[in-house]
């Protein structure tokens, strides 16, 4: 027992640690990248009626990596920050965090989220939840592959915990990648092909960690199209991680 708590001790340490450099390494990555952001504008607006084809072309594509990288960072931020359960505590509703989100992803009208089963306000975390559900939604819509689909959404209420489902209709996710998924900068697929971090989900696992919760997937292209992800939260938050959840981090 005293092996198991000294372990786990250290792995909370080790886990801050690494939390506090993601942090630092991240915030301070973001001034000398905003530092050539502004000399690709200047030379970009001092330049472009002289500029030869090649060099705008290549002008472009330094564009879109630092905007890529600045992307990386800010999730990287996310992801430091996400061990810390802050943000307002209050009464959390699918159905009216449904409007919200319609209107978060107002742009792409085409994918139709809906609420299939509400089990009604319940107490929660808002700010680490509704990240949760934010990313679950995006990832849905960012890897679908067709170009209109149906997102559903429903929660039930049991006497220790809740849970919420995110369900699409897009392609599936193997199973022999469904392990790879919440691991940090895994994609499925290339960057070029879908924009994206490869933090999301790494960064839904660890919210659902910190507030007590778990998140599982179930999907099997092989029998039937769409993915659905589940996410436990205790009724009764804990205000700090247990070994266990520590442990998690650290794998």
């Amino acid at each position: 027992m005293e092996k198991s708590r000294l372990t786990a001790a250290a792995l909370q340490r080790s886990n801050e640690e690494l939390e506090r450099f993601a942090y630092v390494a991240a915030h301070d990555l973001r001034a000398p990248l905003r530092a050539i952001s502004n000399l690709i504008e200047w030379t970009e607006e001092d330049f472009a009626d002289e500029m030869p084809a090649d060099a705008q072309k290549n002008i472009g594509l330094i564009r879109n990596r630092t905007d890529r990288l600045s992307g990386h960072l800010s999730a990287l931020l996310d992801y430091a920050r996400a061990g810390q359960i802050d943000g307002e505590h209050g009464a959390f509703s699918l159905t009216k965090f449904a409007e919200e989100l319609r209107l978060y992803f107002n742009s792409n009208s085409a994918f139709e989220i809906r609420v299939e089963q509400d089990c009604g306000p319940f107490g929660a975390y808002l700010t680490p939840l509704k990240t949760i559900l934010i990313n679950l939604v995006s990832n849905a819509s960012k890897h679908h592959d067709r170009s209109s689909g149906t997102i559903r959404m429903s929660s039930e209420l049991y006497p220790n915990y809740v849970e919420i489902t995110v369900a699409d209709d897009g392609p599936g996710i193997p199973k022999q990648y469904q392990d790879q998924i919440f691991v940090l900068f895994q994609t499925l697929k290339s960057r070029d092909e879908v924009e994206g971090s490869g933090l999301g989900l790494a960064l839904v696992q660890k919210l659902a960690r910190s507030l007590g919760g778990s998140v599982s997937v179930v999907s099997n292209p092989d029998v039937a199209r769409g993915t659905v992800f589940t996410v436990h939260v205790p009724l009764n938050t804990p205000s700090a991680k247990t070994p266990n959840d520590i442990q998690g981090l650290a794998a």
